[in-house]
């Protein structure tokens, strides 16, 4: 005998709640009727938790090793962000150079019209 009287309408709730999708209230309405059939013995519990302690440290194992490789990643994206920056601020420099250059050509150029328009009058 079940606990959940119109398996349906729990169902719906579940769905309702907003906390399941449909296959996942289905199946959470299964996994209470299964637990209302045949209850959990000692050593069911214990077993349960010895693989869930074993869940526990291979996530903190994995958590571990993302953590690690996301600060790598990290530092490669600084590395690469800083050389970027380096290649824009030679870029930026050079730019300037020439402008500087070309302004001093351009005066030197208007120099040498004002002095050649003055020789003649």
């Amino acid at each position: 005998m079940s606990i959940i009287a119109d398996r349906g309408l729990f169902v719906r709730l579940l769905v309702q709640s907003g906390r399941f999708d449909t296959p996942g209230a289905e199946s959470f309405a299964d996994a209470v009727d299964a637990a209302t059939r045949e209850p959990a013995t000692k050593d069911d519990v214990t077993t349960l938790r010895n693989e869930i302690a074993a869940l526990r440290t291979d996530l903190k194992a994995d958590d571990t090793g993302v953590r690690a490789e996301l600060k790598a990643a990290v530092q490669l994206l600084y590395q690469r962000l800083d050389a970027l920056e380096k290649r824009l601020d030679a870029r930026f420099d050079s730019q300037a150079d020439k402008l500087i250059v070309r302004l001093g050509a351009l005066g030197l150029a208007l120099a040498g019209l004002l002095f050649a328009a003055l020789r003649l009058t």
